[in-house]
């Protein structure tokens, strides 16, 4: 693969985009773009250019919108995606699913269950081409 793997972070949280792009950092082929949803739109991918290999998201308070606004995508406009939410709730997680979320990772995120669960997404790619 030529070109690096990017991968758009997505969340409400300054810290947690923060922390999310630090454990990525340093990842051999991967380029993180930070996007801090602070402005009214639901749709993660809002303001992309062009979409990314993935998308690691992090569900905040709008969570429904977040979700059901990647849904409402046609599936070939839909890059993987990784979730990083609550723990124990099932909802969450079933929506996480519709909306094609490759991995789900619970909150407190653990560092090496991001950086293994974007591994995995690369490779999947990587097997795909």
């Amino acid at each position: 693969m030529a070109d690096n793997f990017r991968i758009l972070l997505v969340s409400r949280s300054r810290k947690v985009l923060d922390d999310l792009a630090g454990a990525l950092q340093g990842q051999a082929g991967i380029d993180v773009e930070p996007q801090l949803a602070v402005n009214g739109h639901v749709d993660p991918l809002h303001g992309s250019r062009t979409v990314p290999d993935a998308v690691v998201l992090h569900l905040g308070e709008r969570w429904r919108e977040e979700l059901a606004a990647l849904i409402q995508r046609p599936q070939d406009q839909r890059p993987p995606l990784i979730v990083l939410g609550p723990a124990a709730d099932m909802n969450v997680m079933r929506l996480a699913m519709q909306a094609g979320a490759r991995d789900y990772l619970p909150e407190p995120f653990v560092p090496a269950d991001l950086v293994e669960a974007v591994a995995r997404t690369v490779r999947d790619r990587q097997a795909a081409a």
